[in-house]
């Protein structure tokens, strides 16, 4: 049953990828979306997993690189000194990191990630000459958590979208050290869905969408909501207060497969001409704003979950 939801949520997920098509998992290329229910649980039982993070490094490894690029230390600074690590690889699909501060409990946890491998095939190719890319071993960012489970949101710094608990300041540290992790174990992209805008803005520092218009479209966002303060903008972009000013209509946030290149063709592909230029043009056409009418009446319904 377990392994059966395990299937599911995998099917969920990449159902959801609009520019690329999961082709099968990179170091079990049996496991694909060509399975069936039956069909993969039988593979799964033949699977003897090492139960190693991504099928490269032990518990120990993964405490000796976190050491060594400081995430400690930016723990520490926060107050969390009794820090304990887990890491659970044995389900093929999915392995999961979780951090936490003393015991090893939802209360106390300080970060969590799931992290899927596969292959990834483009549908859809936006800029000359990337129609050579083609399976790209990529990580997927299934989840990413980072909380401080010890404070409240505060009046000026209100929950966002989804937000358990306030942030720890360390998204950009740790999502460099996804990134490293990716490269050692020889992947060309780290590839996230981002469910809400907040989520694209954060990432959109090292990350970028495949789809330039996507790219133009947050860039556009980020430029007219800028003097906003973002659980407003975030607020406004998921109750569908947030409007197209050249239609007047409202504007649906659509996730897309948003990327961090690691390899040099990815990165070739992010910083080739006909791509910033796709980029640079719905940026320039763009323009959108809030329906502040409509926003206060949907937030209304939120009140007493916003605190």
């Amino acid at each position: 049953m377990r392994n059966k939801k395990f299937f599911e949520k995998f099917q969920i997920k990449t159902q959801k990828l609009i520019n690329f098509n999961y082709v099968r998992h990179e170091r079990y290329p049996e496991l694909d979306l060509g399975l069936n229910e039956n069909d993969f649980l039988y593979e799964l039982a033949k699977v003897n997993p090492t139960n190693l993070f991504l099928g490269r490094f032990s518990k120990e490894e993964i405490q000796e690189i976190l050491t060594k690029e400081g995430l400690w230390d930016l723990l520490a600074q926060r107050g969390f000194k009794d820090i304990v690590l887990e890491i659970d690889a044995s389900n093929v699909l999915e392995h999961r990191l979780g951090i936490y501060n003393g015991e090893a409990s939802v209360e106390n946890m300080l970060i969590e990630i799931r992290l899927r491998e596969g292959v990834f095939r483009p549908k859809k190719h936006f800029v000359p000459e990337s129609d050579e890319i083609r399976d790209v071993p990529m990580i997927l960012i299934d989840w990413l958590m980072l909380q401080d489970p010890t404070k409240e949101f505060e009046p000026d710094k209100p929950r966002l979208v989804h937000q358990r608990k306030p942030g720890l300041g360390i998204f950009h540290d740790f999502t460099n050290l996804v990134d490293l992790l990716a490269d050692s174990a020889g992947k060309e992209a780290v590839m996230d869905i981002p469910e809400h805008y907040h989520g694209a803005l954060l990432y959109s520092k090292l990350f970028h969408f495949w789809d330039p218009g996507m790219e133009g479209k947050l860039k556009a966002m980020m430029r007219d909501f800028k003097s906003v303060p973002l659980h407003k903008a975030t607020w406004a972009v998921f109750l569908d207060c947030c409007l197209n000013c050249e239609t007047d209509e409202d504007e649906k946030w659509e996730p897309g497969e948003q990327i961090k290149p690691v390899s040099k063709r990815m990165k070739k592909y992010f910083d080739h001409h006909e791509y910033k230029k796709q980029v640079d043009e719905v940026f320039e056409s763009a323009s959108f704003k809030i329906d502040e009418d409509r926003l206060d009446e949907a937030m209304k319904k939120y009140s007493e979950f916003l605190g």
